[in-house]
């Protein structure tokens, strides 16, 4: 169990503020839901289009970028399941 927590955090502890930038983009994606089913669809392929892009060109750990997204937005699917 430890080994599985120590994987999750490390890219978090590698870098915290780059993780944090995306972890509300993600929430964001989680509310687009409740509008319309096909908001958070387009908005994540744009954001993962995105981030796939931009490591290709920078090679600067993109997965880092994209933990946080997915964090926010798994944060965000229960708020919004909790809210309704």
């Amino acid at each position: 169990m430890k080994a599985i927590l120590k994987a999750l955090f490390k890219p978090f502890m590698k870098d915290p503020q780059r993780w944090l930038i995306h972890f509300p983009v993600g929430g964001f994606t989680a509310w687009t839901g409740t509008v319309h089913w096909v908001y958070p669809l387009v908005f994540m392929l744009g954001f993962m289009a995105y981030e796939v892009t931009e490591d290709w060109r920078l090679k600067d750990g993109a997965y880092i970028d994209i933990q946080g997204y997915l964090w926010g937005l798994a944060i965000g699917i229960i708020g919004v399941y909790f809210t309704k």
